[in-house]
């Protein structure tokens, strides 16, 4: 339980660091994921995810974005997240998209791409990583109404 308030006060504590670097210009529009890896020049806060790991990958945010997939759901999943968040998720999309977001961010912070590489086909965990994919491409397509 301590763990929980400790990472939730943590949480809290990055977003108030991070919300005046966010406060910028976000697209109009949601861009897709590969809009997102073939322009970094306009990604809204570049340095930040130019050298930051994401998450338990190793690789910095544009690395990601240019992993192949594979039919690896962490980086399926992954290459829309970071879209989702250069499109304003979790602050301007809608609320089930904001869910979904926080959801994969969850996910992100428990699993390592070895990890969800070696789950195959219709496994229960494999399967959370690709509908939450799905929602946010659904999103970064500008195909999600609330």
């Amino acid at each position: 339980m301590k763990l929980w308030i400790i990472s939730g006060l943590a949480l809290i504590a990055v977003l108030l660091l991070v919300m005046p670097a966010v406060a910028c210009d976000f697209p109009d529009e949601p861009l897709t994921q590969g809009y997102w890896k073939n322009h970094p020049e306009d990604w809204p806060y570049l340095e930040k995810f130019d050298y930051e790991n994401f998450y338990k990958s190793g690789d910095c945010y544009m690395e990601v974005l240019k992993t192949t997939t594979k039919g690896n759901a962490y980086y399926i999943l992954a290459h829309q997240f970071i879209a989702a968040r250069l499109n304003g998720a979790p602050w301007t999309s809608p609320d089930s998209v904001d869910k979904a977001w926080w959801d994969a961010w969850q996910l992100f912070c428990t699993y390592s791409p070895d990890e969800v590489a070696s789950w195959k086909g219709n496994d229960g965990d494999r399967q959370k990583f690709i509908c939450l994919a799905d929602i946010l491409d659904k999103y970064n397509n500008g195909c999600y109404s609330s």
